[in-house]
């Protein structure tokens, strides 16, 4: 909640040590045992380390979602995120790239 918080007051460093501690926090086998708790944690994490310019570390948490999420639109946000990531970076062609790829994924 506290990076959720800190995230909506723009306080992006501040979010982005909130959600990296909530991270650690999870249990090795968050994925299964709290799937909405993690996928959140995760999905807010990556946006936050995009809002950050922290586009390698968005990459990892992203990657990481796309491989763990269980349906098609759990992995939109990330998706979103990697999109708005590419637009900020001016590699549109990129960015192109992931939205067909997420439109591909719902048919």
């Amino acid at each position: 909640m506290a990076g959720q918080k800190a995230k909506a007051a723009a306080a992006y460093d501040s979010a982005l040590r909130y959600l990296t501690v909530g991270l650690r926090l999870l249990a090795a086998n968050s994925w299964q045992s709290h799937y909405e708790l993690t996928l959140s944690l995760y999905e807010s994490a990556a946006e936050t380390a995009y809002l950050n310019g922290d586009f390698e570390q968005m990459e990892q948490w992203t990657r990481i979602v796309l491989q763990q999420a269980r349906t098609e639109i759990d992995k939109m946000k990330v998706y979103e995120v990697k999109i708005q990531a590419c637009m900020a970076q001016v590699k549109q062609l990129e960015a192109v790239k992931i939205g067909l790829q997420a439109l591909e994924l719902l048919g």
